[in-house]
């Protein structure tokens, strides 16, 4: 039999959706990091990097 059969998807499905709102913050954090790095137009990430912190 295969084995996908016999796994819970809600655990899954709940480490899928955990790991991609981390993959999502680090993206958001290295874009913010390198706009300030490069001195260009950060007005937009900058508050949303505080709010994802905060929440």
């Amino acid at each position: 039999m295969c084995i996908l059969t016999q796994v819970d998807f809600g655990i899954i499905w709940r480490y899928f959706a955990w790991s991609n709102q981390i993959l999502a913050t680090v993206v958001l954090c290295a874009i913010t990091a390198y706009l300030t790095y490069t001195k260009k137009f950060i007005k937009l990430p900058k508050p949303k990097i505080s709010f994802e912190f905060v929440s």
